[in-house]
């Protein structure tokens, strides 16, 4: 029976709903007596799975690519499989989707002999929101307030989606290796067997997202600078920070986009 207000026909669609995302999903337990007892047809859900599968390897490829190349393509396949299972979409968009596997894959016992692609998964993510962040222009007049004003009524405006990440393994060489071919592959490789570690800094360059090595007292200056210091705290976080030298190349580089007044 159907009811206006929502009777037993809604709790039995919702149950139906439900069931049918636990099969998806492989939460075969979450209901009594399995999921597929709402569901005339086992090769329509089998479909669903097997396309629900392909959708999760394709997005994670584009967010990943570097992680995907580490693994190989058989690897990265059953992650992205059993990540879906673990971490299934909340949302319509799966670009929007994988940001938890840098911590999946640090939980996985199978991948615990390579420690650093935890790691590699998180420098990936930062360069996938990098390039989906908000559009910012330059504003290169706004840089004579440098000269105008004392630098604790100054911030610096950003790059979209600009990150810095610590890391104890090489990450921003093995990233950019794969990436860009520079530094090689061997290079890189050399690098981690040697326990070399890095800091990498990830921003977007106009249209493209980029990753590079950052200096400790870089990325402790663009850290200020990322928690909405002003450019004063922020100078005082790195005493003998060669800012001046500095500015030129990150204007260049497109990581400083212009200066602004902080609100009185």
């Amino acid at each position: 029976m159907t009811s206006a207000g929502g009777g037993p026909a809604m709790a039995t669609l919702e149950g139906q709903q439900q069931a049918l995302l636990d099969a998806l999903f492989g939460r075969l337990d979450a209901t009594p007596g399995g999921a597929a007892a709402p569901f005339h047809g086992a090769r329509g859900l089998q479909a669903y799975r097997s396309n629900g599968h392909a959708q999760a390897q394709r997005s994670l490829l584009a967010a990943y690519p570097v992680l995907a190349a580490l693994l190989g393509g058989e690897s990265f396949e059953l992650l992205a499989r059993d990540f879906w299972h673990h971490h299934p979409p909340v949302v319509g968009d799966l670009a929007q989707w994988g940001g938890d596997l840098a911590e999946f894959v640090q939980a996985n016992p199978q991948l615990h002999s390579e420690p650093y692609l935890a790691d590699v998964a998180h420098v990936e993510w930062a360069l996938h929101r990098a390039a989906t962040a908000a559009d910012a222009e330059p504003a290169p007049a706004s840089f004579a307030l440098l000269a105008d004003a004392p630098p604790e009524h100054l911030r610096l405006s950003l790059s979209g989606g600009l990150a810095v990440f610590a890391s104890p393994y090489p990450v921003a060489s093995i990233v950019c290796a794969h990436l860009d071919a520079e530094p090689s592959l061997a290079h890189a490789g050399r690098l981690l067997q040697d326990g070399v570690a890095e800091t990498t800094k990830v921003w977007r360059q106009g249209l493209r997202p980029r990753a590079a090595i950052c200096a400790k007292d870089e990325a402790i200056f663009l850290g200020a600078l990322i928690e909405g210091s002003t450019l004063a705290h922020a100078l005082d976080r790195v005493p003998g920070f060669a800012f001046d030298q500095w500015l030129p190349r990150a204007v260049g580089e497109g990581l400083v986009l212009g200066a602004a007044l902080t609100p009185v």
